[in-house]
């Protein structure tokens, strides 16, 4: 699969909208915002604002946010500045500049410890576990997550601790423990049923066909998936249409559907563009390789390859990174350039280790394998496959 991703959207969190829908309306926003005067008065307007184009439009987004924390330090407001702070994070994060976000994250933090905030000093908390997600840092993330776990259940905030179960869902399932994985999000889904949330019912959505398809569930992941988009489609969430888009597109690959997923694949690609998520991108491009190659394509299949290698290389997505170089491993070797295959089947061997992806590593060393064998090296063939069967065992013991 590819990356997941960040699933989950805080700015809902920090300012609960009115009525029953999702986002007040774009307009009647707009016409407020025009009128209000540039002072206190601004800033639930500035937020809401921030929210509504926050994965419609990016850069718009960060324009408010960054007029919302000039705003807060103008009036020396720090507890509206550490919001604003986190917001700022947010939208980083979502473009995947993860050490420019935990920048943000950590002037929460410590602004909130100023204030003695409790909400803006968990938000950083939720925030950090985030990103440390994002970046492969997996046991930082999970226990920053089970921070917020503990202080949500003792507060009975199932809205909030639905969205945790849901991240502690996206760190089991990124290490390959699939069945507690998809435990964490089932009790996600549970609690996320007691509010009129349908995008967050949508991410959860999400990370069960992420999860049901890794257990080979494809028509499940099918429908899953689709309920999904056709959600995120109707709030015009760009990012996370670009990231089920290429899961449907893996889907039908499964099925031999390979024309639909070609459509899926590139209009995956185009969202991820409009929505300014590179790591979206680069996931649809090796999607796309992985296709391209089932067609006997290789020009196009190198082509797309290269490209989403370099993305996920100039964003530091290290698990997308890994799963592209697994790509290039099975790319040489049916090219008949095993040894070329062998450079980059080490390396994502070395960042697997590093990050604990064990599935990762699992189909690396099986593809290694078929290189030394190529080769002629049959115990170096028969060691890679050795590790690899050891790896595969390990998962599905852990998974009983």
């Amino acid at each position: 699969m590819n990356k997941y991703f960040a699933i989950i959207a805080w700015a809902y969190m920090v300012f609960p909208l009115p009525g029953n829908t999702q986002t007040p309306n774009i307009d009647s926003l707009l016409q407020v915002y025009a009128y209000q005067p540039d002072d206190i008065t601004r800033f639930s307007t500035l937020t809401h604002l921030i929210n509504a184009f926050m994965y419609r439009d990016p850069e718009r987004s960060m324009a408010f946010a960054l007029q919302n924390l000039a705003l807060a330090r103008e009036i020396g407001s720090e507890k509206r500045e550490s919001m604003a702070n986190f917001h700022i994070g947010v939208l980083f994060n979502n473009q995947d500049q993860y050490d420019s976000a935990k920048i943000y994250f950590n002037q929460t933090y410590q602004l909130a410890m100023v204030t003695g905030d409790s909400s803006s000093l968990l938000l950083a908390i939720n925030g950090l576990a985030v990103t440390n997600l994002n970046m492969g840092n997996f046991a930082a993330a999970d226990s920053l997550n089970d921070i917020s776990i503990e202080i949500y259940s003792q507060r009975n905030d199932n809205y909030l601790l639905a969205i945790a179960y849901t991240m502690k869902s996206q760190i089991n399932q990124k290490q390959g423990n699939f069945n507690i994985a998809y435990n964490y999000a089932l009790k996600g889904l549970r609690l996320m049923k007691e509010f009129d949330k349908p995008v967050r019912t949508a991410d959860i959505l999400l990370q069960i066909a992420v999860i049901e398809q890794e257990l080979g569930n494809i028509s499940n992941a099918i429908e899953h998936s689709k309920e999904a988009l056709q959600i995120y489609r109707a709030h015009g969430d760009l990012k996370y249409q670009a990231q089920l888009l290429g899961n449907l597109g893996d889907l039908f690959i499964i099925q031999g559907n390979y024309n639909e997923a070609l459509d899926l694949l590139q209009e995956s690609a185009a969202k991820a563009d409009s929505a300014g998520n590179p790591s979206n991108k680069a996931g649809a491009l090796n999607r796309l390789g992985n296709l391209y190659m089932l067609r006997n394509q290789y020009n196009q299949a190198r082509k797309m390859l290269d490209e989403g290698l370099e993305i996920s290389s100039q964003i530091g997505d290290l698990p997308g990174k890994v799963k592209i170089l697994n790509s290039l491993g099975l790319f040489y070797n049916e090219t008949n350039n095993p040894q070329q295959a062998i450079q980059n089947l080490n390396q994502a061997i070395r960042i697997s280790e590093q990050l604990n992806l064990r599935q990762d590593k699992s189909k690396a060393y099986l593809e290694r394998s078929l290189s030394h064998e190529n080769m002629g090296m049959h115990q170096l063939a028969l060691s890679d496959f050795k590790t690899h069967k050891e790896l595969s065992d390990s998962i599905f013991a852990s998974e009983k």
